[in-house]
């Protein structure tokens, strides 16, 4: 396995560090921090190079609270935009290539061009297979804070070679138990923890239909029986680094329809799954009783699920709540 040297001097490199800062600042515009910076970038970007190249970098103080993701609660950490977000940016332009490369084809987000949609397309095009007949489907507990940081770092080793960039990685794995959810290099190095379980299903199992989603895992076989086998495996597996499955894993078969990734899965369809179908109704009567003071993100929530419809059998939801009192209450905004 190749391990890659000399890559410091690439992350250090002040084109990248103030391409890590156009980065970063990416709808945080508005941050007081981010406005600083914007006034001088290259004197900023020159003290974060500074910084990195004499080793006085080191992780900064995290600010913590809950926030409610979906329909669970997490905690959050927050670090500061100079200079943290804007090194881990830095480290991740060069890096996350490198580790891309590494992933197998059906592990996806944040990963480049691996998001909702071309997982929706690959387990649609699965489907298609009629000899398979019921799915597997388990979801790690709190994964992101069960991380090993030991195992994190002996993993990154295995592509990783350069002692300047490992002694960042290392300082900041070990700034929390953990990976901190809010930190932009823990959703990079949370594919690079799991990639080691993903090849071990793909290569030593031979499991063929197997997909990832973070910690979300999805795996299609013939037969029940056969899935019963895998799932107490993959637990047992999965105690090696550390994790533990929730409860709610489950067997279904095909014809039920498979919720994932926002979507219900069936056979011959696709759709929204119900939840989701429920939130954009409310979005929808929300905006509707208050287009007159919405500011315009609130808008672009009901026209990002047109971006989820559009692929899939549920545009007859779009067109029966996008009405004409909708557009033109929406017209205000451009839209």
């Amino acid at each position: 396995m190749k391990r890659y040297r000399k890559l410091f001097e690439k992350i250090v490199n002040i084109d990248n560090i103030l391409l890590a800062h156009e980065n970063a600042k990416k709808g945080k515009s508005h941050y007081r921090e981010v406005k600083e910076i914007e006034k001088d970038p290259l004197y900023y970007c020159e003290k974060i190079k500074e910084m990195l190249e004499n080793g006085s970098f080191t992780t900064g103080d995290y600010d913590v609270y809950e926030k409610m993701c979906g329909r669970k609660k997490r905690t959050i950490y927050r670090l500061p935009y100079f200079p943290d977000r804007i090194v881990h940016h830095a480290i991740m332009q060069i890096l996350e290539p490198i580790w891309r490369n590494t992933f197998i084809r059906d592990t996806f987000q944040s990963i480049k061009e691996r998001g909702v949609h071309d997982a929706r397309k690959r387990i649609t095009k699965a489907l298609k297979n009629t000899e398979l007949t019921h799915a597997l489907q388990i979801d790690i507990k709190k994964f992101y804070p069960s991380i090993d940081n030991e195992l994190m770092k002996k993993f990154i080793r295995r592509k990783i070679k350069c002692p300047r960039t490992l002694a960042i990685l290392d300082d900041i794995i070990d700034s929390s138990k953990g990976l901190p959810i809010g930190n932009y290099t823990s959703q990079v190095l949370g594919n690079v923890y799991l990639s080691v379980f993903d090849h071990y299903m793909k290569e030593q199992l031979r499991v063929k239909h197997y997909y990832r989603y973070c910690d979300d895992i999805l795996v299609f076989g013939k037969g029940s029986s056969v899935l019963h086998k895998l799932k107490r495996k993959i637990i047992k597996i999965l105690e090696y680094f550390n994790l533990r499955v929730n409860k709610n894993h489950r067997i279904s078969s095909l014809k039920e329809g498979i919720s994932f990734i926002g979507f219900k899965f069936f056979l011959t369809v696709t759709k929204l799954m119900k939840r989701n179908s429920i939130s954009f109704k409310r979005k929808v009567l929300y905006v509707k009783k208050n287009h007159y003071r919405l500011k315009e993100y609130s808008i672009s929530t009901i026209l990002s699920y047109w971006g989820l419809v559009k692929y899939i059998n549920s545009k007859s939801l779009w067109y029966k709540y996008f009405d004409k009192e909708l557009q033109t209450k929406m017209s205000i905004y451009g839209t």
